[in-house]
């Protein structure tokens, strides 16, 4: 084959790419506006949804909360048909409004977060004597959560 030759045959390649290549790109940016379009119209279903997920936890999480004592008896799970509700505790450091003054009468600057508030994240990790001296207590803290059996359609 000729030089001429393979440089034309290359030639109709890259052409034969760049048609392509267009039209792929026409094709993804009307796929691009359906599937916007399709959001669009669904996105009030979906707030929908969402609001009811998003009130029946907080019901459910208000009646595990209120109903404690006779839900879980002595236990942290119950199986339930639809799923299965969990109780559970947490370490909570709380901390005294005057703590960041004698966090840094210390000298503690991981304690600090320099919009001067303390940081709740690095105190949390102290040891109890360091939470003593700023008055801070580590208490638990009462969780509630759930887990699903399967999805529903």
């Amino acid at each position: 084959m000729e030089i001429q030759d393979l440089k034309n045959s290359a030639d109709a390649k890259l052409a034969h790419i760049a048609t392509f290549s267009g039209e792929l790109a026409r094709i993804q940016a009307a796929a691009e506006e359906e599937i916007a379009r399709i959001r669009e119209s669904l996105a009030p279903a979906v707030q929908y949804c969402e609001d009811a997920i998003a009130g029946t936890e907080k019901e459910l999480i208000a009646l595990m909360k209120k109903n404690k004592a006779i839900l879980f008896d002595g236990i942290d799970q119950v199986a339930l048909e639809n799923g299965i509700l969990l109780y559970g505790k947490e370490p909570k450091v709380t901390i005294p409004k005057d703590a960041v003054d004698m966090i840094e009468a210390q000298g503690w600057e991981d304690g600090l977060k320099r919009s001067v508030t303390a940081n709740r994240e690095a105190i949390g990790k102290w040891p109890a004597e360091r939470l003593a001296v700023i008055g801070a207590v580590r208490k638990e803290k009462e969780t509630y959560t759930y887990e699903l059996t399967a999805e529903r359609g």
